[in-house]
C-alpha cells in the first residue's frame, strides 16, 4: 500500500525513516523502507503512519489544552516557543497560527510541548 502523495516525497520519507529507527530500532543491520521491521513486523510506512496519528493527537492536546487553560503559564509557554510571542492574548487568530506553528514544528518540539501538557 502506497502512502498519500504528501507523505510520499523523499524528505518525509526520510524524517519518518529516521523518526521509526529513533522509536524502534532495528535489532539488527538496517532494513529498507517499506520492509517489515525487526521489532513488530509492520513495515515502516504503516509504522510512519501510526507516528503521524500519534503527532497528530498530540497536537489536537496541545490545542485543547491552550484554549481551556488560555491564561495558564503553560500556554503562555507553548505560544511562545511556537510563536515567539510570550505576552499574547489567545483568541481563535492566535489558536490558528498556533496549529500552524505546531504543524511546521519537529517532532520533538512537539512531543516536548505534548509532555507540558500531559
Amino acid at each position: 500500500m502506497e502512502p498519500p502523495e504528501s507523505v510520499a516525497s523523499t524528505g518525509e520519507r526520510e524524517r519518518l525513516r529516521q523518526s521509526l529507527h529513533r522509536h524502534f530500532p532495528p535489532q539488527s543491520g538496517h532494513h529498507r523502507l517499506g520492509e517489515a521491521h525487526p521489532h513488530s513486523g509492520v513495515d515502516d510506512t504503516h509504522l510512519g503512519l501510526m507516528l503521524m496519528n500519534a503527532r497528530d493527537e498530540q497536537i489536537d492536546e496541545i490545542m485543547r489544552f491552550v484554549a481551556e487553560h488560555k491564561e495558564s503559564q503553560a500556554a503562555r509557554a507553548i505560544c511562545g516557543r511556537i510563536l515567539g510571542r510570550y505576552d499574547m492574548e489567545v483568541g481563535s487568530e492566535s489558536l490558528r497560527e498556533l496549529r500552524d506553528g505546531l504543524e511546521k514544528a519537529s517532532d520533538e518540539e512537539v512531543e516536548s510541548l505534548y509532555y507540558i501538557v500531559r
